[in-house]
């Protein structure tokens, strides 16, 4: 299954748009309370997770 994956307007280097389905793939598996991204860049990884507590 192919997940639609949500692209910030401005392109940057080192995004991980070809990633993202397998990091929510990994996420949904795992129990976490809360989300920390410490390399938030251009929010990807964060804006298709969309988990309920983060810190970015």
């Amino acid at each position: 299954m192919k997940t639609t994956v949500i692209v910030p307007p401005i392109k940057c280097q080192g995004i991980k748009t070809k990633l993202v389905s397998s990091i929510k793939g990994l996420a949904d598996q795992q129990n976490f309370e809360r989300w920390i991204e410490p390399f938030y860049g251009s929010e990807l990884v964060a804006f298709n997770l969309q988990p309920k507590k983060a810190l970015y």
